[in-house]
């Protein structure tokens, strides 16, 4: 598990970011899927294709309302990699998936929930 861990966060501290985006809300999910399939496609992850633009919006707003509700970036990170751990039992989903995860948290804190930047930083000094 906690070598999974590290791999979400290679894919969260790979994912290079050029600043904070403001946006409208239209143009937030605009911002925050180029940001996921931009680093998708960079990785030929398969996800980006094989789930639907909804899906990956859906779930960045899920990492930010799990933080709004009080979760850690670690015990999100715990969480959504042991679902994946149980979920995926072929090594390639396993690491398509935790590039997948860390493309989306990366994503959302930077497009949806900015104020969550320093907690994620704080997160990847950890590690």
């Amino acid at each position: 598990m906690k070598t999974k861990i590290f791999a979400v966060v290679a894919a969260i501290a790979s994912i290079t970011f050029s600043g904070p985006v403001s946006a409208q809300a239209n143009e937030q999910d605009a911002a925050f899927l180029n940001f996921v399939n931009d680093h998708l496609v960079r990785s030929s992850n398969p996800f980006r294709n094989s789930i639907l633009d909804a899906g990956k919006i859906n779930d960045g707003v899920i990492v930010c309302r799990s933080l709004d509700g009080g979760d850690s970036v670690t015990s999100f990170v715990n969480g959504w990699t042991g679902a994946l751990m149980e979920q995926f039992t072929e090594e390639l989903e396993r690491t398509q998936a935790v590039q997948y995860t860390g493309a989306i948290i990366a994503g959302a804190v930077h497009v949806y929930c900015p104020e969550y930047v320093p907690s994620l930083n704080e997160f990847l000094r950890q590690y």
